[in-house]
């Protein structure tokens, strides 16, 4: 029979039940539990009581209805209510998705908890997000974050990876400090940018009390192409070990899939404070030997021009780089430190702003 101690272990809240009927209750850091059979009937009674049968809708997106959002938490718990399962809860103007720690898309959130950002729901999968919209859209319930808002996370190609693993230098403590509520994945989630990235990896780490021997993912995908990597601090690392500054953290998945080419076009605008820079305003050409990855288009010609072209005072000013489609280029590395460069041919002014190519 389990202690008491052990049960409270067991236990995410005083008043959950920690077992579904016909097995043993699991604890997040792998306690088998034994539940007493009246405790686990009188709970999974009281559980269905306050809610009606589930549905499975075509997309394969279960939804539940419940008579309270303290009822849809608890059976998130016990295992009724899966991760991404639709809760709705008409009595209180609540539409969430079934987690852990369930999280409500509706202004209301009664006993589901609150996001703070759009990026709590980017474990979901596209299809429980946009059910979750629907219903909450058919039953007229405010939504706490717009659909355009969601959308974002939805239609992204960027993933960051979260899992854990036990620390074998604390190995006597199971590996851990405290207790992991979440599986060791490891498991990608969608972000709209390399800061939801890291915001998802810092919020993953807290809420599972890890230290920095539990942290093995942080890994930034593109489709299917690492981009970064995320430490344990929140750093940001490109494949080269080169941190990315800051003020770069919201390029979005559009950047890194820009085509790759081998002619960019630089405009250099502004008036020259010193007499040195007098002749740098103007257009410049960059042409390279070979295709240059499209996120690295950018820090490869402005490495290429600095490299060419010494400027004394560059806060005087606007340097842009173009695509051969005219669109803006941006730089993601510090100091433009790309290992492609080309060569770079300043062109007559009656050519200043002309696309190459075009």
């Amino acid at each position: 029979m389990q202690t008491e101690p052990d049960r409270q272990r067991v236990a995410v809240r005083a008043q959950d039940v920690v077992a579904v009927e016909g097995h043993d209750a699991t604890s997040p850091d792998g306690l088998q539990a034994e539940i007493d059979p009246p405790f686990l009937s009188r709970g999974l009674a009281l559980m269905r009581a306050l809610m009606t049968e589930p549905v499975t809708e075509p997309d394969g997106v279960v939804v539940h209805q419940f008579e309270s959002t303290g009822a849809a938490y608890d059976a998130c718990q016990v295992g009724i209510a899966r991760v991404g399962d639709v809760l709705v809860v008409e009595s209180e103007g609540v539409v969430g998705l079934a987690d852990t720690w369930p999280v409500a898309l509706t202004s209301d959130c009664g006993d589901l908890h609150k996001a703070l950002s759009e990026t709590a729901f980017a474990k979901f999968s596209d299809a429980s997000v946009r059910r979750a919209l629907e219903v909450a859209g058919a039953l007229g319930f405010p939504l706490a974050w717009s659909p355009e808002q969601l959308e974002v996370k939805v239609a992204s190609r960027m993933s960051v990876e979260l899992g854990h693993c036990p620390n074998p230098d604390i190995r006597d403590l199971g590996g851990y400090w405290g207790v992991a509520l979440d599986p060791p994945g490891p498991e990608r989630v969608k972000v709209a940018d390399l800061k939801e990235a890291r915001d998802a990896c810092l919020r993953f780490i807290k809420r599972n009390g890890l230290g920095g021997g539990n942290w093995d993912a942080g890994k930034v995908f593109v489709d299917e192409r690492q981009i970064a990597a995320v430490s344990y601090n929140g750093r940001i690392w490109n494949p080269e070990q080169q941190e990315i500054a800051e003020e770069r953290l919201c390029l979005s998945a559009d950047h890194f899939l820009q085509p790759a080419d081998m002619r960019v076009l630089i405009l250099v605008e502004g008036i020259a404070t010193c007499s040195d820079d007098e002749a740098i305003p103007g257009s410049y050409e960059v042409v390279f030997p070979g295709p240059v990855p499209g996120h690295e288009l950018a820090d490869a010609a402005l490495g290429s021009f600095h490299d060419s072209f010494a400027i004394d005072c560059l806060d005087d000013f606007d340097v842009t780089v173009l695509s051969t489609s005219g669109a803006a280029l941006e730089p993601w590395r510090s100091g433009y430190d790309s290992p492609f460069r080309g060569e770079v041919e300043r062109l007559p002014d009656a050519d200043a702003g002309m696309v190459p190519g075009a």
